[in-house]
């Protein structure tokens, strides 16, 4: 089970962020938080999408900037399965 965050969820676009740019500078500062806490090991960015919402043109674009954003941090963006994936190669016990 991967942790699954309320306020990174595009469900919220219309009461959290009225608007496309609330919504990419919530999603930068969150990552920017994250990026610069102190603590020693990997955490998740768990955000959530959906077409019919995240799909409209100027969200979209949040989107958009968001991973560029994301990427030149040099954050990891994946795919649930690829998290997973990733979490028992590193902590799966060796033969």
């Amino acid at each position: 089970m991967l942790p699954y965050a309320g306020d990174t969820n595009d469900s919220g676009l219309f009461r959290q962020f009225p608007t496309a740019t609330a919504f990419a500078r919530h999603l930068c500062g969150t990552l920017d938080i994250m990026l610069t806490d102190s603590r020693h090991g990997p955490s998740v960015m768990n955000v959530g999408l959906h077409p019919r919402l995240i799909g409209r043109p100027a969200y979209a674009a949040a989107l958009d900037a968001f991973l560029s954003h994301a990427g030149k941090n040099q954050a990891w963006t994946a795919t649930r399965s690829q998290i997973i994936q990733a979490w028992l190669l590193k902590t799966s016990p060796r033969p």
